[in-house]
């Protein structure tokens, strides 16, 4: 729908002041950009921020039982693409913010498992110094969603431990000889140090340097380092991720490698 449409719908005017609150169906009063994160308009939402509702990108809601931020109803409503959009936005300090009852966006969105995740990765359960409160996720995360929460929490730390032994170990072998080549060494070594041969991942390329952009930045560091204290907090232990890691790893190489013909066959015309 047509960002401008929706608003009129809504009770909005597009071409009136953006920021300003309305009172909306349900009683309370609500800013534009906040009723769009609640539906998962993104578009709408965009629309709104280049037309001059960016200051309103962190406001609450108007209501004795409410009081939203937008970030707040995005999580609510399982609206993750939202939430992440606000969250670059300027609105990351709002997944630790609570409503009116002291409910946080954690705590309500528990029901839609990757925005929880997402949730958690961001430092939605951590303290103020920093790391994962295991008093915050007792309060915020009921004991019947952990089951749900732990996998993809493991999930993470699984491919990070698997970059060493899936990328590294395949850097330790020479290339394969071409068809043909003859296989004695020659008596004169230009370069010594035996060529990489990352091209035996064929199929893989885009994971791996996605993996090695992960495994470089900030960022994902600190998702990691969150996602380990809040498998702890849940009293979830690791079972030997480096170990099945490894194993993974070997195997992938082992069905790559050059001693096996048939895995780097051209595949038809």
């Amino acid at each position: 729908m047509d960002p401008a449409a929706w608003l009129r719908e809504k009770g909005f005017d597009p071409e009136g002041d953006l920021c300003a609150a309305i009172v909306s169906n349900y009683g309370d009063t609500t800013t534009a950009i906040g009723e769009a994160a609640w539906a998962g308009e993104l578009g709408v939402c965009r629309f709104l921020w280049e037309h001059g509702a960016a200051s309103a990108v962190r406001t609450k809601n108007s209501n004795s039982s409410e009081g939203w931020t937008p970030m707040y109803a995005a999580c609510f409503g399982g609206h993750l693409h939202v939430a992440k959009w606000l969250f670059e936005k300027g609105a990351a300090e709002d997944i630790r913010t609570t409503d009116n009852n002291g409910s946080t966006p954690l705590s309500r969105s528990c029901r839609h498992l990757d925005v929880a995740a997402w949730l958690v990765l961001q430092g939605a359960a951590n303290n103020d110094e920093g790391h994962v409160d295991q008093a915050i996720l007792q309060r915020d995360v009921r004991a019947g969603h952990l089951p749900n929460l732990i996998p993809p929490l493991q999930l993470l730390v699984n491919e990070n431990t698997a970059f060493k032994p899936l990328v590294l170990t395949a850097t330790r072998f020479a290339a394969v000889p071409q068809d043909g080549a003859p296989l004695h060494r020659s008596k004169r070594r230009a370069n010594p140090t035996p060529r990489c041969a990352l091209a035996l991942l064929r199929g893989f390329e885009g994971s791996v340097l996605r993996l090695i952009a992960d495994f470089a930045g900030v960022v994902r560091g600190r998702q990691l380092r969150n996602a380990l204290e809040a498998l702890r907090a849940f009293g979830h232990r690791c079972s030997s991720p480096l170990r099945r890691a490894s194993a993974a790893g070997a195997r992938c190489y082992r069905e790559l490698s050059p001693w096996r013909p048939a895995a780097l066959a051209p595949q038809g015309p």
